[in-house]
């Protein structure tokens, strides 16, 4: 096929696929051949020869696309697309001149631009541009995040600041970290980290991780990134899947804190974490044969926007971190749970992502008697937990002794 046959037959296909994405809404369509006609007039976003994109606008089905999204929002339009005049550069700078050109009053940062390609037609990262464009604060913003997005002026001022290549929530992450005093490297480092990608119900406590971490700069990326790993491991993920199987759900230490630990000490901590809890939790062993679990049933409960949870523990390296962690001698029944003369229950409650155990229970399993119960350092119930163990009581045709 020869180079002039070649170039007929890409700009025909190119032209199909223009059709091919028109709007089927009247109102609309007038506004979407302005904007591909200004587009094929000024610039090579359209252009039927071979697409030199990159990640971010990898091909005219990119462009296009993005078309459809700028004419969904043509009522926010501030000038005509017939006025602008494409800059000699590359591809998405070139559609970043021409969203500017259309939307903005005032500057947006180009790690919003790429919002405009999503296939989302509710994307709220564009939502998040057209607020900016029109030189409303980020901080008047409302973030749709399962939760809050503070921001103090400070951290509103670095937002605008974040690098090109952020995505919109690393952008917050990295406005975060530099408004705390962090420098350029740590906050494109912690932007990346997996515990830190989206803000959470603690982040009062990962502002504490970001303190630490700047006051003892410098450090390694690599060490930056196993520190908040391990962090991330010990205070929120199931200590199953930190310690292995039959640990239970609980974190192995959700009150881990910041507070007066230095470097040196977190390292320590960090090679040498299970003998640490072992001293908490002794004699935890790889040895964990458990045992068969009681015709009483488990307990579920929810109460506004708390979840309730009552379940047996069924080998010794539950009772010995229960014990541990509500720091009571519980893990002295395990000969008695295993010959199945009485049983062991752990109340939890949970408030969004966090879960806490609150009580420590002892049933007997033969004559159904909840025969103690017990809190943190053997603290006795207070009222929600009596009214939970009254209804888990209830459920299973339980009686209680220990109220």
């Amino acid at each position: 096929m020869s180079s002039h046959l070649r170039k007929r037959c890409a700009k025909r296909t190119l032209d199909e696929l223009i059709r091919e994405s028109a709007p089927t809404n009247g109102k609309a369509r007038t506004p979407y051949w302005r904007l591909i006609t200004a587009i094929r007039a000024s610039s090579q976003l359209l252009h039927p020869e071979p697409f030199r994109g990159d990640a971010l606008l990898a091909s005219h089905d990119d462009v296009l696309r993005a078309c459809i999204q700028v004419v969904r929002k043509r009522g926010f339009w501030k000038r005509r697309p017939e006025t602008w005049v494409a800059p000699n550069a590359n591809l998405f700078e070139q559609f970043k001149s021409l969203v500017s050109h259309l939307f903005e009053r005032f500057d947006v940062p180009m790690f919003l631009t790429p919002a405009w390609c999503s296939s989302d037609r509710k994307c709220w990262q564009i939502d998040l541009y057209l607020h900016l464009a029109v030189g409303r604060s980020i901080r008047q913003f409302e973030w749709p995040l399962p939760y809050p997005v503070p921001m103090t002026k400070r951290e509103a001022r670095w937002f605008m600041q974040a690098p090109d290549d952020c995505f919109v929530i690393g952008a917050w992450r990295w406005a975060q970290v530099r408004a705390l005093g962090g420098d350029r490297r740590l906050a494109d480092i912690l932007t990346m980290a997996p515990a830190l990608l989206i803000p959470t119900e603690h982040e009062d406590f990962w502002k504490s991780v970001i303190r630490f971490l700047i006051n003892n700069a410098p450090m390694t990326a690599v060490e930056i990134n196993e520190i908040v790993a391990f962090i991330n491991q010990q205070r929120f993920l199931p200590a199953d899947r930190v310690w292995g199987r039959g640990a239970g759900q609980e974190p192995l230490q959700p009150e881990f804190s910041m507070k007066g630990r230095s470097l040196m000490s977190l390292r320590r901590h960090m090679v040498n974490w299970r003998t640490d809890l072992l001293t908490k939790i002794p004699a935890l062993t790889q040895s964990d044969p458990g045992w068969t679990r009681t015709n009483i049933g488990a307990f579920r409960h929810s109460t506004g926007d708390t979840l309730w949870t009552i379940d047996e523990l069924l080998s010794d390296r539950e009772l010995r971190i229960e014990g541990g962690i509500m720091k009571h001698c519980v893990a002295t029944y395990i000969q008695e749970c295993a010959q199945r003369g009485t049983s062991i229950w752990s109340m939890k409650m949970q408030q969004g992502e966090r879960r806490k155990r609150t009580l420590t229970i002892e049933v007997l399993p033969n004559s159904k008697i909840i025969w103690e119960a017990k809190g943190k350092q053997n603290d006795p119930p207070d009222e929600p937990e009596i009214e939970m163990l009254q209804r888990w009581a209830a459920q299973e045709g339980l009686k209680i002794r220990c109220l």
